[in-house]
């Protein structure tokens, strides 16, 4: 195995191809995050025949799309070029990996969070201050969380962004979260 291709696994990075014969791509995207175009749901389409026919690669609800046919770049860009009529369309699709924080308040969580209340699969985080999850990353660098990860759970209960954002602001002493990792920079 080549480094690139290790690495390519590590991050968990697949392509997948869709055929035009088999309709519309059939995926709800999540794009409230300039920076980082997710899967918010799939419906009936080409994503949803993909994942009959595959075990390995099938795409799932909070993927990251990397590339379609080509084109990298910002949510809006890569929605755009989802949405362009072709015979085929490659879509490099990023899964993320699911990290478990603890953190003990008191204290600030040192974290801004971002959502919109139509189309957020959940909040992202759009910047890291001084604080409980800046302590947790230097002291654990290998399961660090940065900015574009989503929170998936707050203290063992899922729901919508702003279930989530309340949950972590009523926690008195624990506060464990599930969160998504997306590498800021996927090989290209």
């Amino acid at each position: 195995m080549q480094p690139e291709e290790a690495a390519t696994r590590m991050l968990d990075i697949f392509t997948v191809i869709l055929r035009q014969k088999d309709g519309p791509h059939g995926l709800q995207i999540d794009g409230t995050d300039p920076d980082c175009a997710l899967v918010r749901a799939i419906k009936d389409g080409a994503v949803a025949e993909w994942n009959k026919i595959t075990m390995e690669n099938r795409v799932k609800v909070f993927d990251r799309i990397v590339e379609v046919n080509g084109t990298k770049g910002q949510a809006p860009d890569l929605v755009k070029a989802l949405a362009a009529d072709s015979e085929s369309t490659s879509i490099t699709i990023q899964r993320p990996s699911e990290r478990q924080v603890k953190l003990q308040k008191p204290g600030e969580i040192g974290v801004i969070l971002n959502y919109k209340k139509v189309g957020s699969a959940a909040p992202w985080i759009s910047n890291i201050n001084a604080g409980l999850l800046s302590q947790w990353n230097q002291e654990r660098p290998e399961h660090a969380v940065q900015t574009h990860d989503r929170i998936v759970a707050v203290n063992g209960a899922k729901g919508a962004p702003e279930e989530l954002m309340l949950k972590m602001k009523e926690a008195t002493s624990t506060l464990d979260l599930s969160i998504l990792h997306y590498a800021v920079d996927p090989p290209a």
